[in-house]
């Protein structure tokens, strides 16, 4: 099976996102392998640099030819896919070969909108594929999520998710210590502990509800 992370616009938490399904799927033990593609290999270098324990198998590819190689030679594993913010051939392909797309979204902004239409134009050139919309990064006070549904209910394939990401500080910081959210471990400070356990719980039911 293979799962890409896919959106042409930057900044909805695509690696983030991708970061702390991997890093819970290792807690798991899950047999899986991740291929970075962001041109900024932020998953491929946490890895090498700052995650000391539990490393992932993480890979990078170049062009088509690498990634294809990659992923015949591990086509009988879970593959996780992060792409690159742009329309290229390579990320085009791990669109095309993904069993399944996970699409985060922010609410927020017009460029959201923007944003959703550019890659929506992609999809339907790549023949229309499913995705799943995950509503991601948002303020913790929105609820209305109305106006980018409108917008995104134009791709007829596409199906929004019930779990959201919340925008929280945590996320960031334990992928700056080279951990998931799950990873983390309670504190004295009962607030935080409070956070901590709402954001391990929307990444195990966003698990759980993409049955990976």
């Amino acid at each position: 099976m293979i799962l890409t992370t896919a959106h042409t616009k930057g900044g909805v938490s695509k690696t983030t996102t991708t970061w702390h399904i991997i890093c819970e799927l290792k807690k798991q033990k899950k047999d899986f392998i991740v291929i970075d593609l962001d041109h900024q290999r932020t998953i491929y270098n946490l890895n090498l640099y700052v995650r000391e324990k539990n490393k992932l198998a993480v890979f990078t590819a170049d062009n088509i030819s690498q990634l294809n190689k990659i992923l015949e030679k591990h086509q009988e594993q879970l593959i996780i896919i992060d792409t690159g913010g742009n329309g290229d051939q390579i990320n085009k392909l791990a669109i095309q070969k993904a069993d399944m797309i996970l699409t985060p979204i922010g609410v927020d902004s017009i460029t959201e909108v923007i944003g959703f239409k550019k890659f929506e134009a992609i999809l339907k050139e790549l023949h229309n594929p499913a995705i799943k919309i995950l509503f991601s990064n948002i303020n913790p006070r929105c609820k209305n999520f109305e106006d980018i549904k409108g917008v995104t209910s134009s791709y007829k394939n596409a199906t929004t998710l019930s779990t959201t990401i919340t925008s929280r500080a945590n996320y960031k910081q334990s992928m700056g210590q080279g951990l998931g959210i799950t990873e983390l471990q309670p504190t004295k400070n009962s607030s935080y502990n409070t956070r901590l356990k709402k954001s391990q719980t929307e990444i195990k039911q966003l698990i759980k509800e993409l049955g990976v």
